[in-house]
């Protein structure tokens, strides 16, 4: 609400008013807001909801429960690809799309992206491998760039990463006659991609000589924060302790320690990988393996080695997201267990799997115990104060592990009642797996989902959206400090940040991390005061008479008037770009940086007239029509196959 939701605002916004959204002059003293790589001008999802009004709190919960969905399904379309069963793809969907990587880190929504279309990008790959038709080549395609244009960059790296070495692997190990056939869909599939992907790299393109983050960031804490270590790995068990108000855990952000697979899927994978050995079949464990030690982030040297041999990987932060890839494979190596279990419906062998389960609920329990202070009324009341399940609970870390153990000890308990009653395997795991993951989510949501406070209720902020002005602000002029001092800003509970977008009123304040290197050196500088304390268009000195100052869509406007014989200095009081373009009385001139940060011009002697500032991307119209006509032409291949297999099947 802080982040994603005013990035996406502005974009339909300006839209919405028939402007592409180019310039946002609401944060930070402005930026080019289509070139905010984490703001959905790109992703096709977000462009479906905003087909249906200005992006607001109701398109925010739709795109987030989208990616819960998306990734279900696509887990669970890999894993029957796979291993050829509908059963277990269903449990392994279950398992993934409500995963603790999604439901720990669901306030970082670029995350969720980049987790939910993983499955999709590599099953669609894997296909290209003996796909004769263009299905395949456009599924590829399309994931390929949801994901990218829908998640943080740092998952589009990795993305890169992970093709690069599928396509050397299957260059290895494809039969000599798809060989061929192989490389020629990649082919196909990177061009196709390119021409999706058009405008996102226009955008990118644009913004690359200003960007504070396209140079490597120092190996140091900003870029190490959040790895995930040992001490995170206990979210496998018992999830719900990683979120407990403790300094055991202050390592990682809450929103990044949790990685739960489902009980049952933790020690299904126990076991597989317990066999896998036994087979010297090592290539997933190896995999699994170094995306854990990259998710530790420098807590091992292998990460510095990464860092300075691996082009990309000084360039995003928080580590501990290489965790997706890590349960992504432990979902892939429990498979084969789960299936055995499931087909050949042993008793006793699903027994022993509930009875090590029902031991560990026990030794969590007692470990919580022990680890207390020993006084059995103050931990009850505690266990009752977690229960009420506050946004931030401050029972300790023990407490939350013994309800933690409890919640594992209760599931056994079910386990055997419905054994009671004669379901089959696969009925009594698809029940436990979905009450597990169920009960997890329920525990872990007020503090990693949603805002359990009236104030921020849905209605109020819903209602907050319909009374938002529908015209930019016209303060252009008070200075930033005189705007910010006055709190011109509408707010409502759960958006405290950004004001400045949704009120469509200048700002020099904005939760973005696009932003520009020298906005970034002046305000590290502590100089930024030098540029707040002027309106958005001002002349030193008062040496130039300016009125009629005027803030449209991608541009300024002011009448300027110099009758003096020599030159005046005028400044937009916005971050410089090449991209802005300025004219007299339809007359161009020069635009110069100013003191590091803005733009200037000079007017020149005995001159009155129109000054009008503007911001274009020359090649970004010509991007969206080849990407537009792309997603046609892949849309219409679709139906027009589709129409063919079913003529074929009639």
């Amino acid at each position: 609400m802080s982040g994603y939701l005013p990035y996406r605002y502005f974009i339909s916004d300006f839209l919405w008013n028939g402007h592409l959204p180019l310039w946002n002059p609401f944060q930070n003293l402005g930026y080019p807001g289509y070139s905010d790589l984490q703001s959905g001008c790109w992703y096709p999802v977000t462009w479906i909801l905003m087909l249906f009004g200005k992006y607001n709190i109701t398109s925010l919960n739709i795109e987030l429960s989208l990616c819960f969905i998306i990734a279900g399904l696509g887990m669970y379309s890999f894993s029957n690809y796979f291993f050829k069963c509908q059963k277990t793809a269903l449990i392994l969907g279950l398992s993934y799309g409500l995963s603790g990587i999604m439901t720990g880190s669901t306030q970082l929504m670029v995350f969720l992206i980049g987790q939910a279309w993983l499955p999709w990008v590599l099953l669609s790959f894997f296909k290209l491998r003996h796909s004769k038709t263009w299905g395949a080549i456009i599924c590829s395609s399309v994931c390929i760039s949801f994901n990218i244009t829908g998640a943080s960059p740092a998952f589009s790296i990795a993305l890169f990463y992970i093709l690069l070495g599928l396509f050397i692997y299957f260059l290895f190990t494809v039969k000599k006659e798809q060989k061929k056939l192989f490389v020629l869909n990649s082919f196909k599939v990177s061009i196709l991609t390119s021409l999706l992907l058009a405008p996102y790299f226009i955008s990118l393109y644009d913004f690359m000589p200003y960007f504070n983050r396209i140079n490597k960031l120092p190996f140091e804490d900003y870029l190490l924060a959040n790895p995930f270590s040992i001490r995170e790995y206990l979210s496998f068990l018992a999830p719900f302790s990683v979120i407990s108000k403790s300094s055991f855990f202050d390592q990682c952000d809450l929103s990044l320690r949790n990685a739960y697979v489902g009980i049952v899927i933790l020690f299904l994978f126990i076991y597989s990988t317990y066999k896998r050995i036994l087979k010297q079949d090592f290539k997933l464990i190896v995999l699994l393996i170094v995306s854990f030690v990259l998710a530790a982030g420098s807590l091992t040297p292998a990460y510095k080695l990464f860092y300075n041999f691996i082009p990309g990987f000084g360039l995003f932060r928080h580590p501990s997201f290489f965790k997706s890839y890590s349960v992504f494979l432990i979902l892939l190596i429990s498979a084969p267990a789960l299936k055995t279990v499931l087909l050949k419906d042993k008793k006793m062998a699903i027994n022993k799997l509930f009875g090590g389960i029902g031991l560990g609920g026990c030794i969590l329990v007692l470990t919580g115990f022990f680890l207390s202070d020993g006084s059995l009324k103050n931990l009850f009341y505690q266990i009752i104060e977690a229960l009420k399940l506050p946004e931030f609970s401050n029972s300790t870390f023990q407490t939350h592990m013994i309800i933690s153990g409890l919640v594992i000890m209760s599931l056994t308990v079910f386990y055997f009642f419905l054994r009671r009653i004669k379901l089959s395997n696969y009925l009594i795991l698809v029940s436990i797996v979905f009450f597990d993951l169920s009960i997890q989510t329920f525990l872990t949501a007020p503090t990693t989902i949603y805002y359990p406070k009236s104030y921020a209720s849905f209605s109020d902020v819903n209602s907050y959206f319909k009374h938002l002005p529908k015209k930019i602000n016209q303060t252009a002029t008070l200075s930033y400090n005189e705007i910010d001092s006055l709190h011109m800003f509408k707010k409502t509970g759960g958006i405290t940040n950004n004001l400045g977008t949704f009120n469509k009123t200048l700002s020099h304040r904005g939760l973005n991390p696009t932003k520009f290197k020298s906005f970034e050196t002046v305000r590290n500088e502590k100089r930024l005061n030098q540029f707040t304390r002027h309106p958005v268009v001002y002349s030193l000195k008062d040496s130039l008479n300016i009125d009629d100052v005027s803030i449209t869509y991608n541009a300024f406007t002011c009448k300027v008037r110099n009758m003096s014989s020599t030159p005046k200095h005028l400044v937009l009081n916005q971050n410089h770009h090449h991209l802005w373009s300025a004219k007299l009385n339809n007359q161009a001139i020069s635009i110069k940086k100013e003191n590091g940060l803005v733009m200037g011009v000079e007017i020149p002697s005995n001159t009155e007239g129109i000054l009008h500032f503007s911001y274009q991307s020359p090649y970004l119209p010509y991007a969206i029509i080849i990407m537009l006509l792309t997603y046609c032409a892949c849309v219409f291949t679709g139906i027009f196959s589709a129409k063919k297999r079913l003529i074929n099947w009639v």
